[in-house]
């Protein structure tokens, strides 16, 4: 049985309520600090304008400025204004607990507007614990008891994870903290003493544990090691999520010091400044309170203290502080400040404890540290390196778990950039407030700031900062006697709305001595520049909106104005110049203008595809589209989208219109051809047709694929093909035939694969292929199914030239729909612009075939761009215009002839070297279609 020092196991908590008003904190010369109250593990949370802590023995109490607390509540007691009766509410927790107490709780506020207060009860003497979910409707409550949630201590019995319950590597389920995450996932870290601390996923519809988590993930502790009181925050300055807990006993001799460590994932691992994963850190097997064993790992903030008095102090006082814990983080969203707020006790005051909020910063590399002094509604301001130098009390928080007090040494912060005194070395200042401090070889990294130093009733500078082994050292100045006074705000900002493209502007004023200075914020990041009383946006985007605050200061102290929120409305959009429709012809500059009234717009161009659906086109977002060589491509519909904040507007639709580029172009030419067909046999096999036109030789790679298609995503792959050469001039017996392409002179096939940048094939495939130079002249390539049809792929590739090139490409096959569509592609090289005619028969083959496509269409798709055709053609005559214009060049280029107003598809593009797919497809069922390309004026 697990046993330990008398209070069991505390709590933490990290509230993310807080909407984004903000509450006044109004500052003032001197903080006054006038009641006080005692909440053991105070969880804190805010409603409203008020800020309220919930901590063990169902004690409670509320604040308005986070240093003055009002008692609510004390004890389990009936009449407690949390839970009136919890004798009868909770008879089930304290029946299993055998306790009629609570321990470290937890508060959050839910998208249902109701609050969910996760309570545990605790045995004390073992992990015999029970953790539970009660709901109100109101902050201060009372709660509704809504039952167990999570249980441990069942000796001998199955536990959540399936197993006998171990006291040594299974939890104490108490002290909850809940949290969101970034993303919005809500979870609860838990865990004391016993297994250590873990963290499972909740659900934010009902507040409840997810299922199937056992007791959820362990991030540290084990072996009854005395670490406990989870609590995590995120902080969006760093993107870290930062893991406080609390090592020791929470008696005034028990050592209780409270430590971080950090991850950049809500659920760890979580990592020590050493970089040391604490999911490691435990005590030794077998062992009770192995303090050593856990004492070297975690960064420890802060543990026992006392600044000492010293003679030049200007007052008397030296409270020591003891045992500081139960940890909670309230992080303002309006101002991004951060505090923790714990529960401390005092040398000589026995077990006496108070609510105390303590500010924390975050160092250049994204650890945060504590304040020296409690917080007195100070802001952290910009350091004059000219007011560091002084006598300072000097603690240093060790790594230890120790009832021993610290008590500080006094060193002095010279001039020349040397430490002197007690402790040696030098230190140094940059950015805003950033410290490094080096002392007898140790580099410490943190913040000077200006605090009130509670004993002497003074406004004096600190610094707190961190060694890399994960110790604390705080430094607080002695006072002195001075006529000069902290800056007091006379005049807050006021918060506005206004829209988009108007001013704003925020004042405050405030009077001190020196003169105080300004830093204005966003957001609780300061804005460059933003140094006077006055800060003034021009003109307003809607991504100004936010919250601004000032921070006020001088070399004595700072304060934080209040944050107020400016909200930016949209400004209305007014087009003042609508784009305009263009007929241009290829190769010429074509372009289109947008023009608008105000600033911060941004821009998107759209062209709309054949199904009329707008498609944006990738890195058009500026007020002109500008193509400088326009070809056929970029003919078709076009809008643009122009948004401001969260408003757009679309422009009118307008067409461009691209002639076809006549002119020869030698420096362009077709380097690849291809055609995907469904291939069968015998008289249905795929014929592919090609011409070599002008004087000289050249060798042409050309291949039939099958198999290898499965590899590309066709369901139905040619099994076998067998392949046909044949040049047009005889046709009574082929001049190559290629059968199993691998098992035919495969080292020449391969290296001209290579060359011509050939998709490879596997040696043995039953795919076939040869390399043949030819002159002058037009050829077929047969392919056919030996076994059973499927879809094959017929290619030809420029291997070498000497002069000719190829002129013309036509594939005969079945022609349906999807993948049963008939396809050529084809690669143009080279440079500038080259014309193609390209065209799909279907009736027009009645005279030589039966059995065609009666009705097909034809698509031109960029194989840069696949989504949509960037040209479609169904019926090429019924625009007679377009119509005589292919007729005429078909005739000039020897195509056989059509029928005016036929069914059959046809276009002439203009397109820049590339590779593109022209796609014929049968509208009315399959049937044999033929699909040619040809180069016009070669």
């Amino acid at each position: 049985m697990t046993r330990r020092p008398r209070s069991p196991f505390k709590h933490a908590l990290v509230s993310g309520l807080a909407g984004l008003f903000c509450i006044s904190l109004q500052a003032a010369p001197n903080p006054s600090f006038t009641s006080s109250a005692g909440v053991h593990d105070p969880a804190i949370f805010r409603e409203g304008d008020t800020y309220y802590v919930f901590g063990s023995h169902m004690a409670s109490a509320s604040s308005k400025d986070l240093m003055n607390w009002t008692q609510l509540s004390t004890s389990v007691a009936v009449g407690n204004p949390l839970t009136p009766n919890p004798f009868v509410d909770y008879s089930e927790v304290f029946a299993w607990a055998s306790t009629t107490t609570f321990w470290a709780p937890d508060v959050i506020k839910l998208a249902d507007g109701r609050y969910y207060f996760y309570y545990n009860a605790c045995k004390g003497d073992s992990p015999r614990s029970a953790l539970g979910l009660a709901i109100s409707t109101a902050a201060p409550g009372p709660y509704v008891n809504q039952g167990i949630m999570l249980k441990s201590g069942m000796w001998n019995l199955v536990s959540p994870d399936g197993k006998i319950y171990d006291n040594a590597i299974h939890p104490n389920v108490v002290d909850p903290c809940v949290f969101f995450d970034k993303a919005g996932k809500y979870w609860m870290v838990y865990g004391s003493y016993s297994g250590g601390i873990f963290i499972m996923e909740l659900d934010p519809a009902t507040g409840v544990i997810k299922p199937n988590q056992g007791y959820g993930k362990k991030l540290m502790g084990g072996n009854n090691s005395t670490i406990e009181g989870p609590c995590i925050t995120y902080s969006p300055e760093t993107d870290y999520y930062y893991l406080f807990v609390t090592y020791g006993g929470l008696d005034a001799a028990g050592g209780y010091n409270i430590r971080v460590s950090r991850s950049r994932n809500a659920d760890g691992p979580f990592l020590d400044a050493e970089g040391n994963d604490m999911t490691k850190v435990a005590g030794k097997v077998g062992t009770f309170f192995d303090n050593a064993s856990i004492a070297p790992y975690g960064v420890k903030l802060m543990g026992n203290y006392q600044f000492l008095h010293v003679a030049a102090d200007t007052g008397t006082g030296s409270r020591g502080y003891l045992s500081p814990g139960g940890s909670s983080v309230y992080r303002d969203p309006a101002t991004g400040r951060m505090m923790l707020v714990i529960h401390v006790r005092f040398v000589g005051r026995g077990e006496q404890h108070e609510v105390r909020t303590y500010q924390l910063h975050t160092t250049e590399d994204g650890w945060l540290v504590v304040a020296p002094h409690r917080f007195a509604n100070e802001a952290i301001a910009t350091t004059v390196a000219a007011n560091v130098p002084g006598q300072y009390k000097l603690i240093n928080h060790g790594k230890d778990i120790t009832s021993a007090v610290k008590s500080s040494t006094l060193v002095e912060l010279k001039a020349d950039g040397t430490v002197t005194g007690s402790s040696t070395g030098t230190w140094a200042l940059s950015g805003d407030h950033f410290a490094t401090i080096t002392l007898g070889g140790v580099v410490y990294k943190g913040v000077f700031a200006q605090n009130w130093d509670d004993d002497n009733t003074a406004w004096v500078g600190t610094f707190s900062a961190l060694a890399t082994s994960g110790e604390a050292l705080w430094g607080s100045k002695v006072s002195a006697a001075t006529t000069e006074q902290t800056p007091t705000i006379l005049l807050q900002a006021v918060k506005q709305t206004v829209s988009a493209g108007n001013p704003a502007s925020f004042t405050v004023s405030a009077s001190g001595t020196p003169a105080p200075s300004f830093q204005w914020r966003k957001n609780g990041v300061n804005i460059v520049g933003a140094t006077s009383s006055t800060y003034t946006i021009a003109t307003t985007q809607e991504s100004d909106a936010g919250n601004y605050c000032c921070v006020v200061g001088n070399r004595v102290g700072a304060y934080l104005s209040e944050a107020v929120l400016l909200t930016v409305t949209p400004a209305a959009i007014a087009i003042t110049q609508q784009p305009q429709s263009a007929t241009v012809t290829a190769g010429s500059a074509a372009s289109f203008s947008v023009g608008m009234t105000g600033s911060g717009f941004t821009y998107q161009w759209r062209k709309y595809d054949d199904n009329g659906l707008a498609q944006a086109i990738s890195g058009a977002s500026s007020a002109t589209l500008t193509y400088s060589q326009a070809t056929t491509e970029e003919a078709g519909s076009y809008d643009c989208v122009v948004t401001q904040g969260s408003s757009s507007v679309v422009t009118q639709k307008v067409t461009l219109k691209v002639a076809v580029y006549l002119s020869s172009n030698a420096s362009a030419r077709l380097v690849n051809l291809s055609a995907r067909t469904l291939v069968k046999s015998g008289a249905e096999s795929t014929v592919v047709g090609f011409v070599v036109s002008g004087a000289g030789s050249e060798t042409l790679l050309v291949r039939g694929a099958g198999p290898t298609l499965k590899d590309y995503g066709v369901t139905s792959p040619l099994a076998d093909p067998t392949m046909q050469l044949f040049n047009q001039k005889d046709i009574s017996s082929p001049i190559a035939v290629n059968d199993n392409w691998s098992s035919d002179n495969e080292a020449e096939l391969r290296a001209s694969f290579t060359k011509t940048w050939a998709f490879t094939w596997p040696t043995g495939s039953l795919d076939a292929a040869m390399v043949k130079t030819l002159s002058e002249g037009a050829y077929t390539a047969n392919v056919s199914a030996k076994t059973s049809s499927g879809i094959g792929l017929v290619e030809v590739y420029e291997d070498a030239s000497t002069g000719p090139r190829l002129v013309n490409l036509s594939c005969r096959g079945t022609m349906a729909s999807g993948q049963d569509n008939l396809v050529a592609g084809f690669v143009v090289g080279g440079t500038g612009l080259k014309t193609l005619l390209i065209r799909v028969s279907g009736p027009a083959l009645k005279a030589f075939l039966s059995g065609y496509a009666s009705d097909p269409i034809l698509k031109i798709y960029n194989q840069d761009n696949i989504k949509a055709p960037f040209a479609v053609n169904d019926n090429w005559d019924t625009d007679t215009a377009v119509g005589d214009q292919v007729d005429t060049i078909g005739k000039q280029l020897w195509a056989f002839a059509w029928t005016r107003g036929s069914a059959d598809a046809a276009m002439l593009v203009t397109v820049r070297p590339g590779r593109y797919t022209a796609e014929g497809s049968s509208k009315t069922g399959s049937g044999i279609g033929l699909v040619e390309v040809y180069e016009v004026n070669p």
